[in-house]
């Protein structure tokens, strides 16, 4: 967390532009086959539309929301996170017991 904080903002602007940039590729996702994992934090963006589209987009969607936690949620609750991803690739035969 340290060495995100000291990098420079033009760094973070320059990874944004090249993500996010018109000649990048849709970031829409389309209809999938293949498992797909939602874990977000609880905000007023999530809506009930928002849960169904995610949840359209594949019929081995889990949806879950970590409470307590801001972006990083996967570091500030990592246990709760952990436990959400191995659920989802044992849910779908995608890890062992």
């Amino acid at each position: 967390m340290s060495e995100l904080l000291a990098t420079p903002q033009y760094v973070m602007l320059g990874a944004m532009e090249g993500m996010f940039g018109a000649d990048q590729p849709d970031w829409d996702v389309k209809k999938s086959a293949v498992p797909i994992l939602v874990i977000n934090a609880p905000n007023p963006m999530w809506t009930d539309e928002y849960k169904d589209y995610v949840r359209s987009l594949s019929p081995k969607t889990d949806y879950h929301l970590i409470d307590g936690v801001g972006h990083w949620l996967m570091l500030e609750k990592s246990g709760e996170f952990n436990t959400a991803l191995i659920g989802m690739l044992r849910k779908f035969g995608l890890v062992g017991e």
